[in-house]
């Protein structure tokens, strides 16, 4: 019997072939894209961190910070404030080792005559002690446990040294603090959180002792002072993994109760609000990635496969509507079937097993279309997947499981709604009445529904990406060259680089920065208009900068000036409150506090308040200028306005803009400058659009992603909108012939099937704009430089999906409007 089915079944593959190859092409894509999401987001927790000894038993701390106990200012990054782990270790003694890391970023490297830039990391001696890195020469035992110690990675060894035995030779790290290699390390596991990759959320080249850091000038990551054994709470910026003990003494549970009631314990009153918790080290480069959208509504995990679902749901409804229509015109087949003495399971089984059949076909293609993905997937993402990564038993057991779901839903539609068909209608008609009129519609409509919910969000992110680069590539205008080195470490004052630089007029303007332009996050400032404690306080990002920065960053003056030393503008933001402090406001911040316009902002006192300190009534500053939106940040976590502080840490990352008309004459300046003033150190310089690319490009990527599902969902959601059409025109055949002999023209018939047609998708449209509207926010919310939310990405979305509608069905409505109603009336 089941080789019958079989031969059935090719058969009917066989006589409706381009319809069975659309059903296996739409239920292909969709396992495809569910499988690589699958892959993506498996690497995020079965990654190289997994390779190390201990990582079963290892954990990483997480923090956030609140500015009121509802209002979140920074999400749950893995890292914490710099005295965490000094009370973690009082409160759990049992635990095997809390070791710390705090990222140094660049640093200047000397060996001999060699020079180069090693990323570097700051950790305690522990550190050592939880990650069994693979050493090549020397021991990590005691290679840290005095401030002269330093392990370097194998590459970097042969790139200072030309060779790995390093160990024993000095390293002059910064021009001003010399170590010795104690031990050289190989590459860490791919895919590790850490290591040297670009990609690596702790990047480094060499490790030094965390308690030598001042030895480098006591800075770390452009700016940010780094004391590790101060209780700086609102510092977080160490990553701190702990190291539970074999015996089970400390469990993961009670590591993170004893996180949760840290605050209570640990922080004073007026402190900054804080909430802690962990995340096993498996699970870092999520958490990051997690911290860095900020988003708590729908987790990172959960948002590719809630898409994912979309295309399945499509695919699904799409199966089950062209099997309808398919079947619809196999009337005859099935009377003669059941005459001949077929049952009704009969049928159904017939049915299930078509579907089975094509989903077992489906299941091959997705193998072969994983991997020739692959490595499109591994250029896209930064991954490393081989066809091994294929091979996990779990993801295969999901995929059979979804065909069997998908075929299951699919097929049983049809199969229990056909195979009650009477013999006498069957016979008489070449076409019968599947099921409710609605049913078919309705599906076509919950597909188009989807895609236009992806259409919408891929509008709204497309609108995003638009403003993003013309904030960030500037075009037309003279280019800006960032000088990557923190001048500060490197002991250049900066007046004397300045000076030396505007000494050739193809350099136009020098300012500064504190913070490496287009990288996320910042300072958070919580700001006021007035004292009262209890008026709005919204979130501004605080950026110290130089004089000359907005001439350099090309941001326009609204009202007010700028900071010059004619006003007696000094670098005044200092904690003793003592001198007047003078800050320029974007033109975010100046509505945010109420202003009616920039120029009612100037010269009004404005307060820096403390909202995690009731008692605090706010550091009155003096507003002295207001300036356009767009400072170079791509992302600020729950803030985009800006505030505008002269600070000697504005004096950290040089900027300079040059003349368009000789960019190479200019480069060659600024290298000769540099060389002069640092000869030990290479400058590091880049283009801001360059940077701007470099952290603009994930969100392209997502951004095409998404458009590339809205358009896969549409081709599919349209293959649906014809097997409809097939239905419904097929259906209406003797209604259409009784209209035209009553007089009904061709033209008027067409334009009552687009009609009929286009209400599914007008309908669908309306309920997939609110959760469209929703999903848009979300990710317009990460930026700080956001699109306006106009009505345009929904009527281009009404607009294409009726024109793809009327196109799709167009055919049909012409084939039908043209029978002959001799043809048709003659069946009564």
């Amino acid at each position: 019997m089941l080789k019958h089915y079989i031969t059935q079944a090719l058969r009917s593959f066989w006589r409706f072939r381009i319809t069975a190859i659309v059903n296996l092409a739409g239920l292909t894509f969709a396992l495809v894209c569910f499988v690589a999401t699958y892959l993506f987001l498996d690497s995020l927790t079965r990654n190289g961190d997994r390779e190390y000894t201990s990582s079963a038993r290892t954990y990483v701390l997480t923090q956030e910070l609140w500015t009121t106990p509802t209002n979140r200012m920074i999400p749950a990054f893995p890292q914490v404030a710099p005295g965490t782990a000094k009370y973690l270790r009082a409160d759990l003694p049992r635990l095997e080792a809390v070791g710390r890391a705090l990222n140094l970023g660049p640093l200047a490297a000397v060996a001999g005559e060699r020079s180069a830039y090693l990323f570097g990391l700051g950790v305690d001696p522990e550190f050592l002690a939880i990650f069994d890195f693979k050493v090549v020469n020397g021991t990590l035992r005691d290679a840290l446990s005095t401030n002269q110690g330093a392990v370097i990675t194998e590459a970097a060894a042969k790139r200072l040294f030309g060779t790995t035995n390093a160990v024993g030779r000095p390293l002059l790290l910064q021009t001003r603090a010399e170590f010795t290699v104690s031990a050289v390390i190989a590459a860490l596991p791919v895919g590790s959180h850490m290591g040297d990759s670009n990609s690596a959320q702790s990047r480094f080249d060499v490790l030094v002792p965390l308690n030598a850091i001042h030895r480098l000038g006591g800075m770390t990551g452009f700016g940010m002072p780094a004391d590790p054994n101060n209780d700086q709470w609102g510092f977080d910026s160490f990553w701190t993994y702990v190291l539970l003990p074999k015996d089970g003494s400390v469990t993961a549970a009670q590591l993170e109760e004893t996180m949760r009631a840290f605050p209570a314990r640990h922080i004073p009153k007026g402190e900054i609000l804080s909430v802690f918790g962990v995340v096993p080290l498996t699970h870092v480069r999520l958490a990051m990635l997690e911290a860095v959208t900020g988003n708590r509504s729908i987790p990172l995990t959960a948002s590719p496969f809630l898409l994912d679902a979309l295309i399945l749901a499509i695919a699904c409804l799409n199966y089950a509507n062209l099997t309808v229509a398919i079947a619809t015109t196999r009337a005859r087949e099935i009377g003669v079937r059941k005459v001949l003495g077929a049952s009704q399971p009969h049928l159904m089984r017939q049915y299930l097993v078509e579907a089975a059949l094509l989903g077992s076909a489906a299941l091959v293609l997705v193998l072969i279309g994983v991997a020739l993905a692959l490595p499109a997937l591994n250029s896209t993402f930064g991954l490393a997947f081989q066809l091994s990564s294929l091979m996990q038993p779990q993801l295969w057991a999901l995929v059979i499981l979804l065909l069997a779901v998908i075929s299951l839903v699919g097929g049983a539609y049809p199969a229990l709604v056909l195979s009650r068909v009477r013999p006498v209608e069957a016979l008489r008609s070449s076409t019968v009445r599947a099921g409710p009129r609605f049913v078919p519609t309705v599906l076509v409509g919950v597909q188009f529904a989807a895609a236009s919910f992806l259409l919408v969000v891929a509008l709204m992110m497309t609108a995003q990406n638009d403003v993003l680069q013309r904030v960030g590539l500037q075009p037309g205008h003279d280019p800006v060259v960032v000088i990557g080195n923190d001048i500060r470490q490197l002991g250049v004052p900066f007046e004397t680089l300045k000076d030396e630089m505007l000494r050739d007029p193809r350099v136009r303007s020098v300012s500064g920065t504190q913070q490496i332009p287009w990288s996320s996050g910042g300072t958070h400032q919580a700001v006021r208009r007035t004292q009262d404690r209890s008026s709005a306080t919204p979130t501004a990002m605080l950026n110290m900068i130089y004089y000359d920065f907005f001439q350099t960053a090309g941001l326009t003056r609204l009202a007010g000036r700028d900071f010059d030393r004619e006003h007696a503008d000094e670098f005044a933001y200092a904690p003793d409150g003592q001198r007047q402090v003078n800050v320029i406001l974007d033109r975010a911040l100046t509505q945010q506090l109420g202003f009616a316009s920039p120029a009612e902002a100037v010269d009004k006192d404005i307060y820096l308040a403390e909202p995690w300190n009731s008692d605090a009534p706010g550091r009155p500053v003096r507003v002295v200028g207001v300036v356009e939106n767009g400072f170079p940040r791509l992302v600020g976590p729950n803030a985009d306005a800006n505030l505008y502080v002269l600070g000697e840490l504005g004096a950290t990352v040089p900027l300079i803009r040059v003349s368009r008309d000789d960019v190479p004459g200019a480069l060659e300046h600024i290298e000769a400058v540099w060389k002069g003033l640092v000869p030990k150190a290479p400058v590091r310089r880049f283009f801001m659009d360059e940077l701007f690319n470099q952290s603009y490009e994930t969100f392209n990527t997502v951004s095409r992603v998404l458009s590339g599902l809205a358009g896969f969902a549409f081709v599919i959601a349209v293959m649906g909108l014809i097997g409809m059409a097939v239905h419904i025109t097929g259906r209406r055949l003797r209604e259409i012939g009784i209209r035209k002999t009553l007089g009904a023209s061709a033209g008027g018939v067409v334009m009552m099937l687009l009609r009929d047609f286009s209400k599914p998708v007008l309908i669908a449209n309306l309920i997939a704009w609110p959760f469209a509207f929703f999903a848009g926010q979300l990710y317009l919310n990460l930026f700080t430089h956001r699109a306006e939310l106009t009505l345009w990405p929904f009527v281009i979305s009404l607009v294409i999906t009726l024109a793809i509608a009327g196109l799709s069905v167009g055919a049909q409505a012409l084939r039908a409007a043209a029978v002959k109603p001799a043809s048709v009336l003659h069946l009564d």
